[in-house]
């Protein structure tokens, strides 16, 4: 007997120590993603003015020079390929907005667009809006999510979607992860 409990409160003491350090799970009851090296500082795979973990095995890309999509400038894509999904997590930056929500407005005023949902967030420890809305440019409203984050001039939009509902379940996690592990690059 005395064998069974130690091996029983070894296997308990070693499950609670590997929930150490772990991700944190999503407050919306998604699967949490498990997370990769951390981007965002100089040197890394996307330099920008916030660093995060990216899922793991999602493939992190600068966009140099730029581009803009929806008033602002796309400065980085997150794979989902690598990892066997499909999808990016993008991050954007608002030049000379510090409002998020003006920010996200301008960001969703581009496109065929309806449903919106506003709150307050965290994203990582700072005070941050988010947006969830629905594509209507096809017959199927498609889900979409946009978080803007204010970083000194400017305002910072992490955002995700997906090709159909499901798609944007599985890449939601991945959002999920580079938002609660955000934070502004020293």
């Amino acid at each position: 007997m005395r064998k069974i409990i130690s091996a029983a409160a070894i296997a308990v003491a070693g499950f609670t120590l590997a929930g150490c350090g772990s991700d944190p799970a999503p407050a919306n009851g998604t699967k949490a993603a498990a997370g990769g090296a951390e981007i965002g500082a100089a040197g890394t795979a996307c330099p920008m003015p916030v660093s995060f973990r990216p899922a793991e095995k999602w493939q992190p890309k600068a966009v140099s020079p730029p581009e803009r999509m929806s008033g602002a400038e796309l400065l980085c894509e997150i794979d989902a390929k690598p990892a066997g999904g499909i999808g990016f997590v993008r991050v954007l930056r608002a030049t000379g907005v510090t409002d998020p929500m003006a920010a996200l407005k301008s960001f969703t005023s581009v496109g065929k667009y309806a449903d919106f949902a506003y709150k307050d967030v965290k994203a990582g420890s700072i005070a941050a809006k988010e947006v969830t809305y629905n594509s209507v440019a096809s017959e199927e409203k498609l889900p979409q999510v946009a978080l803007a984050v204010p970083v000194g001039a400017d305002t910072v939009l992490v955002t995700t979607s997906g090709l159909d509902a499901e798609l944007f379940k599985d890449n939601l996690a991945a959002y999920e992860l580079a938002k609660s592990t955000l934070h502004p690059t020293t």
